[in-house]
């Protein structure tokens, strides 16, 4: 992925940024961009690709194989790369990225975090994602910090690569992923710190996390139009630290307003937010996120954090009634558990106007290499669960 950040870079040309790898995305992508060529891996091939699309295999040479040549610093204003919304919660949207905008924010991530040339970094997360690219190339980039070659999934390899970047490494993942990496049973080298973004993380989670990485667990707050923003340690703090040169302008009504010198225009955030002292603020939920059921506010983030939290539950979605007037629904993937069992569960944390009606079963969620789920792909799922149910 950074031989084709470079790549563009020398030849002029901006990356662009599927929000995932699905061949869906792919394809929304080439019709916005008629002329883009898609770069991967050789022998990542996916059989679905359409035999019309450009292509291009990126072969690297072995570790110090050829010779390097330096690269010319693009001009501030210089567009790079072209980011895009998630999808998981409706069509994504580009989010154009200068030179600039992409060094200052990093800057901001670095001097957050303290990344410098002896720092060492393990991602678990795609770089075409924010999040990932920010972090996992980007940071790296501009700090001289050095980090895995590769995306590690599974837990025993990121076991692997975390044992072989050393003890004192830091490791970048989600909240779905550090789930799988703490239920796993593996032995784990002591961190510097674990990064966690694109969902809440449960406190839970993260205290048992920083139990067995020996390191604080670090949440980031951030958006694909923005990049990181703000971050908190989940065990410790409420609210997020805003960073340095990120103003947020929070309205009565929780509605914000971001900016940022390096930021072209001002960025609205997705959540309603509250302030708090010391220049911090709290996460009340997402504005799409609040749903009213029998006069009563929730928001679906809360319920799905508790959701996750029982013990059993691998996996778990609230979804809003079909409806006015209707039932919450959810989805779960719970093999051990009865639906008696979670619903209990949520009954002693929960009004009864929020317990979900009907309580679906799945085993697995359509979640994107970031954990997120698209809002067709749930749809979609919901649409078949529901056909299921009335057959």
């Amino acid at each position: 992925f950074a031989a084709g950040l470079l790549a563009g870079l020398i030849s002029g040309l901006p990356l662009l940024l599927p929000p995932n790898r699905s061949v869906g995305a792919l394809s929304e992508l080439r019709s916005m961009y008629p002329g883009a060529v898609l770069l991967h891996e050789p022998g990542r091939e996916d059989p679905q690709w359409p035999s019309d699309w450009a292509r291009l295999a990126v072969a690297l040479p072995e570790a110090g194989a050829g010779h390097a040549e330096p690269v010319a610093v693009p001009e501030p204003e210089r567009v790079v790369a072209v980011a895009h919304t998630s999808g998981s919660t409706g069509r994504p949207r580009p989010a154009v990225k200068s030179w600039d905008c992409l060094k200052r924010g990093s800057a901001a991530a670095i001097r957050r975090f303290g990344f410098d040339a002896d720092a060492r970094l393990v991602a678990t997360v795609p770089p075409q994602h924010m999040y990932g690219f920010e972090l996992g190339i980007l940071v790296p980039l501009f700090s001289g910090t050095r980090a895995w070659r590769g995306m590690p999934f599974y837990p025993a390899d990121v076991q692997a690569a975390l044992q072989a970047m050393g003890e004192g490494s830091t490791l970048v993942t989600t909240p779905l992923h550090l789930r799988a990496l703490v239920r796993s049973g593996l032995e784990w080298p002591r961190l510097a710190c674990i990064i966690s973004a694109t969902a809440p993380l449960d406190v839970d989670l993260a205290a048992e996390a920083e139990r067995l990485f020996g390191a604080p667990v670090m949440e980031i707050y951030g958006c694909t139009e923005a990049g990181s923003m703000a971050s908190r340690r989940t065990v410790e703090e409420a609210g997020w630290q805003p960073y340095q040169g990120m103003v947020f302008d929070i309205a009565e009504d929780g509605r914000a307003e971001v900016s940022a010198d390096w930021l072209p225009e001002r960025v609205v955030p997705g959540d309603l937010l509250e302030p708090v002292a010391g220049g911090r603020f709290r996460l009340v939920g997402r504005q799409a996120d609040l749903v009213n059921i029998a006069g009563k506010r929730v928001s679906l983030s809360d319920l799905n954090l508790r959701l996750n939290a029982i013990e059993g539950v691998h996996d778990g979605v609230f979804v809003p009634p079909e409806e006015e007037g209707g039932r919450l629904r959810a989805v779960v993937v719970a093999p051990e558990l009865d639906d008696r069992a979670i619903l209990d569960a949520l009954a002693a944390q929960l009004d009864p106007v929020f317990l979900p009606r009907p309580l679906y079963r799945v085993e697995r969620l359509p979640r994107n290499a970031t954990g997120k789920l698209p809002s067709a792909d749930l749809q979609a799922l919901l649409d078949r669960l529901s056909e299921q149910r009335r057959a």
